[in-house]
């Protein structure tokens, strides 16, 4: 489940981050074509003037017979062709109707006919000026008209371009959120329900075995007062021998009653020495009532050997660690509990003899919801919380196991800063 959302979240991002860089091409490209378009606009503009210029000092000519109108006329043919050459690329790609072509050609023309009136002076060659500076004209209006069609639809493109990304966003915005409901909020909640689900099974355990083990001294203190109750004349050694029974049993009470008061008491998780003896003892007391009766078990820890941990986190993934061996053994089976320190690490073994667990779902025990157990039994949360726990003490966990001769799971705790702070576990 967690690298599954992980995943999904990823996905998410990187639909985002493709949507982003796709709207950021897409801008750059419409800034191209503005850009490209501009550029178009200022060079149809100086030729426009400039073949406006040609035509008055062509008609000065014709008014007033001076040679140096048409000198000025032809000097202006050569300033509208080198602007033809200079924006050709620019000028090609308003459209594909080779206007910029024509416009070449009636320039060419044109010139000749400056050039004729101006080695032969006569009305013939002048009433070809004319025309040719009419179609002149007529050619350069064309391309203007195209240039101003070309701005339009582009203008319309952009609009229709600004409508499309804000639609666009709106959806991506839409999407998002309901990819999240769908595929992010849901699940977690579901997390959480089933670690509600997972946590009463664990109180259930534990106050079944509290009863339990709070039943064997009360009963024996029972026992005891009844017995100097009926006693008519008791001998002073015997009271103190029965007195001395209570309070060992009083004593055995308190004792269960404060772990039970520091399991359940909220604190900050902060890692501090734990002696591993005792906290295994109070462990196998509070679920030792739902373990099978002829389940032995089996505690090899080295004498004051502690461990850096949160007390109450690291007793709960050994509640979940000896519940789930107990589930896999059957009458007659055997738990290990052990613990040894190994390359700067504190290992800790929970081992058993049960029926083990097949190579192919040994890779998923640790996967929220996995369970190889039948529908309806067990979340399939407990190991999952016990790996989230090893994980938040900066340690790990792995699992070995072969089908028909048992399971153990080995934890490594770093031997390091004990006053480290403990990240939350999942559901905390």
């Amino acid at each position: 489940m967690v690298n599954s959302l992980r995943h999904k979240i990823i996905v998410g991002f990187a639909a985002v981050a493709a949507f982003v860089v796709g709207l950021s091409l897409l801008a750059a490209y419409e800034l191209w074509r503005v850009e490209r378009a501009m550029a178009a606009e200022e060079a149809i503009a100086a030729v426009v003037d400039a073949v406006a210029d040609m035509r008055r000092f062509e008609k000065n000519y014709l008014l007033y017979r001076d040679g140096g109108d048409l000198q000025q006329s032809r000097s202006l043919g050569e300033t509208v062709a080198g602007l033809l050459v200079e924006h050709a690329d620019t000028l090609s790609g308003i459209d594909g109707s080779g206007l910029p072509d024509q416009l070449r050609a009636r320039l060419a023309l044109y010139v000749q006919a400056l050039d004729a009136c101006a080695a032969a002076p006569g009305a013939a060659n002048e009433a070809a000026l004319r025309g040719e500076g009419k179609a002149l004209t007529v050619a350069t209006e064309q391309l203007a008209a195209s240039r101003r069609a070309a701005l339009h639809r582009a203008t319309g493109s952009n609009r229709m371009w600004v409508l499309g990304i804000i639609v666009g966003c709106l959806s991506m915005l839409v999407a998002t959120g309901y990819l999240l409901r769908h595929n992010v909020t849901r699940p977690l909640a579901a997390v959480r329900e089933h670690l509600d689900s997972e946590k009463l099974a664990s109180l259930r355990v534990m106050l079944s075995g509290i009863a339990h083990e709070l039943n064997n001294p009360l009963s024996n203190i029972s026992s005891s007062v009844q017995i100097l109750i009926e006693e008519q004349q008791p001998d002073p050694e015997f009271v103190r021998e029965h007195l001395a029974q209570m309070d060992e049993q009083t004593e055995r009470a308190r004792r269960i009653v404060a772990s039970v008061l520091d399991l359940g008491r909220s604190h900050a998780a902060r890692k501090q020495p734990v002696p591993l003896g005792p906290l295994v003892e109070e462990t196998l007391a509070l679920v030792r009532a739902s373990l099978p009766a002829s389940a032995a078990i089996d505690v090899h820890i080295p004498a004051e050997f502690t461990v850096p941990a949160d007390n109450r986190r690291l007793q709960q993934a050994l509640i979940n660690l000896v519940r789930n061996a107990a589930e896999a053994i059957g009458p007659g089976g055997r738990i290990a509990i052990r613990a040894r320190e190994e390359g700067g690490e504190a290992l800790i073994e929970v081992s058993d003899n049960g029926c083990g667990i097949k190579n192919r779902e040994l890779a998923r025990v640790f996967e929220p919801f996995f369970s190889t157990k039948e529908v309806g039994k067990g979340t399939g949360l407990g190991l999952f919380i016990v790996h989230d726990i090893i994980a938040k003490h900066g340690g790990r966990i792995t699992v070995t196991s072969t089908p028909g001769q048992g399971t153990s799971f080995l934890i490594r705790l770093p031997l390091g800063d004990n006053s480290m702070a403990v990240q939350p576990a999942v559901g905390e």
